[in-house]
């Protein structure tokens, strides 16, 4: 019993780390895609503000359009061009900013230097001077920088594009602490709802344990009440199944210390031998009371319809098997009552099996069967000591049963 709950509770482990593995995996997996998508349309909302404060500048300072328009004329405010420029610079995280009229020539910013053929070779330049404000984003040693091209309109018709550059930490807190929060919500949600998985199976698991003991413990009784039916017509075996029982257990704890039998000699294939061994007798249900009862000796005939109560057992215990959809321990059960008469040298009953021809299922219940007989006390001979008894099972060697089992 103690090995059959380790095996339920290794398979609550299984299940539990399986469980375990595949919300990590799955809540990770949402984390990395959900953290992308909001990463995704954060950049989107956080790129839309510019575009906004660009047309509010250009609206409030018109020389910004002149400088785009006409640099020349331009020349003697450049100083309050600069002044716009440097205002978009003050702007938190912003570390590069340009007014680039449409001959890609950067009319004022902090980067003059910038070649005119760098400019004009830029694609999100190019894009920005259709209409559309265009960014490129890149991450480089867990640094995010942004560049961005904004259009600059007048009557529907485009002047040039401002030009920004926004690094640093601030874009990355924004960025990646946003991402980070969003995946670790997920996570941390996937736990919760692992734990709350893990508690409706341990408390579902810890219910159908409860019934299944409770089935079990009703099968074993209802076997045991089955065996005991045949036993309350020979009432000079007393408690003759339980015995039994008892004793198919320490011989089947026995053999599974033999190297020979260790491995068919299962915690499994035990159990069901302790629980078989009831019914062994389940046919003397069909013996009538002159024969079952009689004090005396049996005549040959009565004998032989003795005799026949391991066939009826096995023939009770087939027809119960046939009902079930599933291997049961009702094999081991028909091979007990069928051939626990069988001897060694084949001179037994009813099919004359010899050697290992018989099942050992039965010639462990045999064995069991004849030290009971031994030692307890019968009308016709006392109670013999268990030396006694081990005595005439090693004399009866080779005949019942070979000479080491």
């Amino acid at each position: 019993m103690k090995t059959k709950l380790n095996i339920t509770g290794n398979i609550l482990i299984y299940y539990t780390a399986i469980i375990l593995l595949m919300v990590i995996a799955v809540s990770s997996l949402m984390g990395i895609v959900i953290s992308r998508y909001q990463e995704k349309h954060l950049l989107a909302a956080h790129i839309e503000f510019y575009p906004e404060l660009i047309d509010v500048l250009v609206d409030k300072d018109p020389l910004i359009l002149e400088a785009l328009s006409d640099n020349e004329s331009s020349g003697a405010n450049s100083k309050k061009i600069q002044a716009a420029v440097d205002g978009i610079l003050r702007i938190k995280g912003v570390v590069d900013a340009a007014l680039i009229n449409s001959d890609g020539e950067i009319v004022a910013g902090n980067n003059r230097d910038q070649s005119l053929k760098e400019v004009e070779s830029d694609q999100q330049f190019i894009k920005a001077l259709s209409g559309y404000t265009d960014y490129k984003y890149s991450k480089n040693d867990g640094i995010y920088t942004m560049k961005l091209y904004i259009p600059v309109k007048s009557g529907g018709n485009i002047k040039g594009v401002v030009y920004l550059s926004e690094s640093g930490s601030h874009l990355t807190s924004i960025v990646h602490g946003s991402s980070s929060t969003v995946f670790l919500i997920i996570v941390f949600c996937g736990m919760l709802l692992y734990l709350l998985l893990f508690y409706i199976f341990y408390h579902s698991y810890r219910k159908q344990s409860t019934i299944n003991k409770h089935l079990r413990q009703t099968q074993d009784v209802t076997i045991f009440a089955l065996g005991y039916q045949a036993e309350l017509r020979d009432l000079e075996t007393g408690k003759h199944i339980e015995r039994t029982s008892a004793y198919v257990k320490i011989l089947a704890d026995e053999l599974k210390k033999h190297s020979k039998y260790k491995s068919y000699m299962t915690d499994d294939y035990i159990s069901d031998l302790i629980r078989s061994a009831p019914l062994h007798d389940i046919g003397k249900v069909a013996i009538p009371d002159s024969i079952l009862l009689k004090p005396g000796k049996l005549t040959d005939e009565e004998f032989l319809v003795m005799q026949s109560h391991a066939v009826h057992g096995s023939d009770i215990l087939e027809r119960a098997e046939e009902r079930l959809s599933f291997p049961s321990f009702f094999k081991i059960a028909i091979q007990m009552s069928k051939y626990h008469h069988e001897k060694w040298n084949g001179t037994g009953y009813p099919s004359g099996l010899s050697g290992e021809d018989i099942p050992l299922s039965a010639r462990i219940m045999s064995l069991a069967d004849v030290y009971d007989a031994l030692s307890m006390r019968r009308p016709y001979k006392e109670a013999f000591s268990h030396e006694k008894c081990v005595k005439i099972i090693a004399e009866e060697s080779g005949r019942r049963e070979r000479k080491k089992f």
